[in-house]
């Protein structure tokens, strides 16, 4: 394992971490781990240990690494830009992740510890057998599917049921979206489903956004569905399969447009 204390500046050539761990720590630097060529980072895992001093990193053009680890008891993980993860994601850090642009994980493991702070940002699922952890209710202010299969959401314990939400946009542009006995609620932001499904166990769907609402022109069926707020269908069709619970309102471009199932 590498421990840096100061700044990493990342030019070109590859870090090749043998399977071990890469750890920047907070080194006071602006940014702590700077890439600006065309370096590449492969073979073990970036950590950004941010207990002694909070780090930023700035990862330039098309940076990718096999994994990524946020960790620390204290201070917070700035991510300047976007960046792609191709196998392993671990938020362990008890400070805020701020990440600038699309975090997409195209690899197929997202873990949330129960200590992890808040995200800020925008996440991209991508992976075509992807698990998403969670330890803790947990809030992914712009959230994208976009998998070629299915991101199942799993709860650490299993028997706890966990809440993951979002509070500017989810958006489901293909794949399943798993969720089990875990709950997705739409605190706030839009609610955009262009393709693929939603499935769950005994968990719900909770619309709680004066936002926009899309579903495809083909429809959009859900088993367990609260509406909490004013919710306008638009001219699609949709079918809630199992349970409706509805605190605001419906409102639905004619009759027929939604249909209750059992």
């Amino acid at each position: 394992a590498i421990n840096v204390t100061g700044q990493t500046s990342h030019v070109a050539a590859n870090i090749n971490a043998g399977g071990f761990k890469y750890t920047q720590l907070g080194s006071g630097a602006t940014p702590d781990y700077n890439r600006t060529g065309a370096g590449t980072f492969t073979n073990g895992t970036l950590s950004l240990n941010s207990t002694a001093a909070a780090i930023d990193l700035t990862p330039g053009a098309t940076f990718t690494v096999p994994n990524l680890e946020s960790v620390g008891t204290a201070n917070g993980v700035t991510i300047n830009a976007a960046m792609e993860v191709t196998n392993l994601l671990l938020l362990d850090n008890a400070a805020t992740f701020t990440q600038t642009g699309i975090l997409t994980v195209s690899g197929n493991t997202v873990t949330v510890t129960n200590d992890a702070g808040a995200f800020t940002g925008a996440l991209t699922l991508s992976g075509s057998a992807a698990t998403f952890s969670l330890a803790q209710n947990y809030a992914i202010p712009t959230l994208v599917v976009n998998s070629a299969g299915t991101v199942t959401v799993v709860g650490n314990p299993t028997t706890t049921t966990f809440t993951l939400s979002t509070g500017t946009a989810f958006t489901n542009t293909a794949g399943t979206l798993a969720m089990g006995r875990h709950n997705l609620s739409i605190t706030a932001g839009t609610f955009t489903f262009t393709a693929g499904a939603i499935t769950q166990g005994a968990s719900i769907l909770t619309f709680n956004t004066a936002d926009a609402i899309t579903f495809p022109a083909s429809g959009f069926s859900i088993d367990n569905l609260t509406v909490s707020t004013a919710f306008t269908a638009g001219t699609s069709s949709f079918t809630v399969v199992k349970a409706l619970v509805v605190s605001g309102t419906i409102t639905t471009s004619a009759d027929g447009k939604l249909t209750l199932g059992d």
